[in-house]
């Protein structure tokens, strides 16, 4: 129906092979020493592209991208993760609620970011420093300022004063 209007195309960002550009060129590390899996689109997602995910040993990290517009990438450290009792196996299976909720029930043992102009600092930095650092630092890179329709009160004219 994408000719009715109904549908949209979604923006495709190059995060994966931003990823490894960055592995790569600031870490040293090539592609053929990290594992990748594919995750999978299901008919009760609005995704139409799968997440993939991208085990890191040398750098004890674990990346999950997508490169659907809308998508939030995460990062989480393995160690931490293997400290937990958790699972590569168990966190391929969770949604991001799920995702979201781990990374606030551990605090440092991961990171979600967001589509920024700052992604590629942010992954950089969620791949080489400790990620209890992190989230400040993510707060920072980003200037966040929240935004409201209702920050601006305007005065709208009446129909008889038009």
């Amino acid at each position: 129906m994408e000719g009715y209007g109904f549908f949209e195309a979604k923006k495709m960002f190059p995060r994966l092979l931003t990823l490894f550009y960055i592995l790569e060129n600031d870490f040293e590390i090539l592609p053929q020493n990290v594992l990748i899996k594919e995750g999978i689109v299901t008919n009760q997602m609005m995704r139409q592209t799968p997440y993939v995910r991208v085990e890191m040993p040398d750098l004890e990290r674990v990346a999950y991208i997508c490169d659907e517009e809308g998508n939030v990438s995460y990062i989480f450290d393995t160690a931490k993760f293997a400290e937990k009792g958790l699972t590569l196996e168990e966190l391929d299976i969770e949604d991001k609620g799920d995702k979201n909720s781990l990374i606030e029930k551990y605090p440092g043992i991961g990171v979600r970011i967001i589509q920024t102009k700052n992604w590629r600092n942010q992954i950089e930095i969620a791949l080489q420093e400790e990620i209890p650092k992190i989230q400040k630092e993510i707060i920072k890179t980003n200037k966040i300022e929240p935004k409201s329709e209702f920050k601006e009160r305007r005065n709208w004219l009446s129909f008889k004063e038009k």
